[in-house]
């Protein structure tokens, strides 16, 4: 269950070996764990994409940060060495979205119920 301090990382960058070890080492050196991580590399564009959901580590409270702030250094330099793109968001922030539908309704009123139920956090 995500909670008040929970983010989400969304990043793309040429793919190359590392990133995930990368990413997830400066998570770990700073006290925030990760809670969800899904990636995909497109052999296309050769691009790597990967959102990562994340929060302190509960473990040791006394040393999780519940912002980001303090990570802002270490992935600018991070996304200067794989010319990534990357953002943060709290878990909690409604994204802004454009639904477009065809013909078929059935999976646009699956995200509107999910919506509804609190599923997916959207406006």
């Amino acid at each position: 269950m995500p909670t008040a301090n929970d983010h989400i990382l969304t990043l793309s960058c040429p793919d190359k070996p590392g990133i995930i070890h990368a990413v997830t080492g400066i998570f770990a050196s700073h006290g925030h764990n990760v809670l969800d991580l899904q990636q995909f590399s497109d052999p296309t564009s050769r691009r790597f994409f990967m959102r990562v959901h994340f929060g302190p580590n509960h473990a040791d409270a006394s040393s999780s940060p519940s912002s980001t702030a303090h990570l802002g250094a270490p992935f600018a330099q991070l996304a200067a060495e794989y010319d990534m793109t990357y953002d943060f968001r709290p878990v909690a922030q409604k994204m802004k979205v454009l639904i477009m539908v065809s013909k078929i309704g059935h999976c646009l009123n699956d995200l509107l119920f999910r919506m509804k139920t609190g599923q997916l956090r959207m406006e």
